[in-house]
């Protein structure tokens, strides 16, 4: 069974975005012309704007309010919404200012909040709020009129509209939020960053019907039948690791008509860390390479080292790797879920190798215009990812917006619920890759924003795949979603393990930020406490266990006058990696080598120009 959730199209609507620019040329006039009620054509949308003579008389915004359907919204001077900050304090908001323009309507408010109105995919809007860090929820009063219903989801920050009519339509908020239907009052979870969005419009698709839809399954998974689906799965993945290795060959046994692949290098050893095997693992890991040093490249580098011939090799490659991500998202391309690099890794390194921004304007390009209705459940994951990498490392680097809008109209529609339990459907058929990649970013994005409703279909998708779990951690590829007995393919457990375990010790670009700047990066297994970037100097710090080794590829790195390691003034050869720990640096594409052996558990480096 899957929810009826589907984003129609009809001839009329190529009309809607001339009668919103109408409508948009309308409000402005409205709001200098003493507050005169308009309605428009544009969903029924009606605005009601009222201003009252002030000092010296100049005329004071004293309402607005947004009228659909029967919802109204008030933000106004009589009633003011209500801003909870982070230290318990509550203050009134008041509207300043009401403005039109092409794309949107903009009520400037008090306190630096400000409200914005967007036409979004299908019959619906946005309403964007954006307010300082410091404020954590927003109260917004509400009435209905007409004798409109209304009904609260469960546990949801969901109103449905017309719950038994024809035309129901539904609001939905955050997932930190509130709704207090008999006062009135929608209290509005803001993210850390200040934000906060509400969309309303007629269930032709997107969270608010998947969210009633999946509610009334009653699924109930739990954080520990999650752990130990995932325990499972990784115990039976590092025993079927260690089972097929061949020490004579320096392979695995299921590798040995397919070469090997670095894939199962890396998910092997991110597992040795995090079981405090490594020592042992790294040693026969390296033995390995030196058997077949061809099928080792940059990307397991952090964990094995030859750090300059893997990397300039890397670089080299570079813009033929980005040419062919890029190919792969367009419209009917076969669309390989990519784990590491990912687009968010390819990008940084572009942005900083050679200074060009050129691949950042292409992928900014190809986001502008996104039409989610071409995209396969593939391409919108392997977007999906890159916009929560980039709002939560690095939100300067690209305009990431119209990738949002992905969740609802892709992938809640492409969940589909089989007697074996939730997955992610492509052409008909339950795809286990595609299920643990969107359970992933489920999980990292519904952490972020805090929002349940993300968290738990992440427990439900991985839980459901997971326990199709087989010998050595092997996994089928997929099953039609009416017969899941009819099993195909297999996927190797290292193919998944990043989604998987997307938290465990993987190779990852940590980006050099000044302020918004991006200046460099890092490829580097670990993650680090504290980075600090100037114009005098470069500092990071980060931690390993004791007497581990570990390599990083700093880049961004400037001729300097003084590098600083384990408190010494350190100097570079080319030869570093014969010792047991050491740099080199290569001024022409300002890039720092480090082999680093760790005598605490937190170290550093300093970097002084």
């Amino acid at each position: 069974m899957r929810p009826m959730i589907e984003v129609k199209r009809t001839w009329y609507r190529l009309l809607l975005p001339v009668g919103y620019l109408f409508l948009l040329f309308l409000v402005v006039l409205l709001s200098f012309s003493g507050g005169r009620v308009l309605t428009s054509s544009w969903h029924g949308l009606t605005v009601h704007t009222r201003e009252v003579p002030g000092p010296e008389g100049v005329s004071i915004l004293e309402e607005v309010r947004i009228d659909y359907h029967g919802l109204s919204l008030r933000f106004s001077r009589k009633t003011p919404l209500e801003a909870s900050t982070d230290s318990g304090g509550k203050l009134p908001v008041v509207p300043l200012a009401f403005t039109g323009s092409s794309d949107e309507l903009t009520i400037e408010a008090s306190e630096g909040v400000r409200i914005r109105i967007i036409p979004s995919v299908g019959d619906s809007l946005r309403i964007v709020l954006s307010a300082p860090p410091r404020m954590t929820r927003l109260t917004i009063p509400f009435s209905l009129s007409g004798g409109l219903k209304a009904q609260v989801a469960e546990d949801l920050p969901i109103l449905a509209l017309n719950p038994s009519g024809d035309d129901q339509y539904y609001l939905s908020l955050p997932g930190t939020s509130r709704i207090l239907l008999e006062q009135r009052i929608l209290e509005v979870g803001l993210s850390r960053d200040g934000n906060g969005t509400l969309t309303l419009g007629a269930p032709s698709g997107g969270k608010a019907v998947f969210a009633f839809w999946y509610r009334s399954q009653n699924r109930s998974i739990t954080p520990r039948q999650v752990a130990a689906a995932i325990q499972q799965f990784v115990d039976s993945a590092y025993k079927g690791w260690q089972s097929r290795l061949l020490p004579d060959r320096l392979v695995w046994n299921y590798e040995t008509e397919r070469g090997i692949h670095e894939e199962t290098v890396i998910a092997y050893a991110a597992e040795s860390i995090r079981r405090n095997t490594f020592p042992d693992v790294v040693d026969t890991l390296a033995r390995m390479r030196e058997a077949h040093p061809a099928a080792f490249t940059f990307l397991s580098n952090p964990y094995l080292g030859d750090l300059q011939r893997t990397s300039e090799a890397f670089f080299q490659d570079l813009d033929d790797l980005l040419e062919a991500y890029l190919d792969s998202l367009s419209p009917g391309a076969p669309s390989p879920l990519h784990t590491i690099p990912d687009l968010y890794d390819l990008l940084v390194m572009s942005r900083t190798l050679g200074g060009s921004g050129r691949w950042l304007s292409r992928v900014q390009g190809l986001l502008s215009s996104l039409d989610p209705e071409r995209l396969s459940p593939a391409q919108a994951l392997e977007l999906l990812r890159l916009f929560h990498r980039v709002r939560r490392s690095s939100p300067a680097l690209l305009d990431t917006t119209p990738i949002e809008p992905l969740f609802d109209t892709v992938l809640y529609p492409a969940l589909t619920l089989t007697d074996e339990g939730l997955f992610v459907a492509s052409g008909g058929r339950a795809d286990i890759r595609l299920s643990l990649a969107a359970a992933a970013i489920l999980s990292m994005e519904g952490a972020r924003r805090g929002d349940p409703l993300m968290e738990e279909v992440s427990r439900d998708l991985y839980v459901s795949s997971l326990k199709l779990v087989g010998p050595s951690g092997t996994l089928p590829a997929s099953f039609p979603v009416d017969d899941p007995r009819q099993r195909e393919g297999i996927v190797f457990p290292e193919e998944v393990y990043p989604f998987v375990m997307p938290d465990a010790p993987l190779p990852h670009i940590v980006p050099l930020l000044q302020g918004e700047d991006l200046t460099g990066w890092v490829w580097t297994i670990l993650e680090f406490p504290r980075i600090s970037v100037s114009e005098t100097e470069l500092l990071m710090e980060f931690e390993f266990p004791e007497g581990w080794i570990h390599h990083m590829v700093i880049q961004g790195v400037r001729p300097y006058t003084r590098l600083e390691i384990l408190r010494l003034t350190w100097r570079t050869t080319p030869v570093f990696e014969i010792y047991p720990m050491g740099a080199y640096y290569t001024p022409g594409n300002e890039t720092l080598y480090v082999k680093y052996r760790h005598r605490e558990q937190r170290e550093r480096i300093l970097v002084t120009y």
